[in-house]
């Protein structure tokens, strides 16, 4: 490891993960989860910070998690998706 690399190394950071099949899923933008609902942005928006559905906050970024995602929409139908 070089002098440079040493100094801006990460000591608690988790690995990185190489394979594609060990990356998660992109996260989803408010845009994109609204779309995909077939509802408003601002719902979504406002359902997020109600803590109603699963959310990443980045700083003042919100993302959402497909898996999460799924799963809450699973558990939205009647009989929890059964």
């Amino acid at each position: 490891m070089s002098q440079r690399d040493e100094k801006y190394a990460r000591p608690n950071a988790a690995p990185l993960a190489r394979h594609p099949s060990q990356r998660c899923a992109a996260p989803h933008l408010v845009a994109t989860l609204a779309e995909i609902l077939n509802v408003p942005k601002t719902w979504v928006y406002a359902a997020a910070r109600r803590g109603e559905i699963p959310s990443v906050v980045l700083g003042r970024y919100v993302r959402f998690d497909e898996a999460d995602i799924a799963r809450w929409v699973a558990a939205q139908k009647p009989n929890g998706g059964r």
